[in-house]
């Protein structure tokens, strides 16, 4: 059965038209990944200038993944997360033991990625 995952990718708005397409030729119309898009808010201080600033993000999450680094449809996703991670483009994955096993970019400037305790 192999190693599973929870994959988190951020991606600015202006690469989203060239994920859906990787997204496609790899997936068809049966992604494994939902999409949203979120837009993050806050406000930077100059002295006693202050201004409000925003960027919006395309996410994709996907669930029960087997997200190997030699897969090509991981190879692909991961390109476009590198060529746009200047403006903020990050992967994380969590594996099936709680575990962050991959990185790409400043993930924690997006998500926030806690561990749970339960009893059983």
């Amino acid at each position: 059965m192999g190693y599973r995952s929870e994959v988190y990718i951020a991606i600015p708005k202006k690469a989203d038209k060239e994920m859906d397409k990787v997204m496609r030729e790899f997936y068809n119309d049966d992604s494994p990944f939902k999409s949203y898009e979120h837009t993050q808010k806050w406000v930077e201080s100059y002295g006693d200038e202050t201004i409000n600033k925003e960027e919006t993000f395309v996410i994709y999450e996907g669930s029960w993944l087997r997200w190997y680094e030699e897969h090509k449809d991981v190879v692909a996703i991961t390109s476009i997360a590198e060529k746009y991670s200047e403006d903020g483009a990050c992967i994380v994955c969590i594996g099936e033991d709680g575990q962050i096993h991959s990185e790409l970019g400043e993930y924690h400037e997006v998500f926030n990625v806690y561990t749970k305790v339960e009893l059983v």
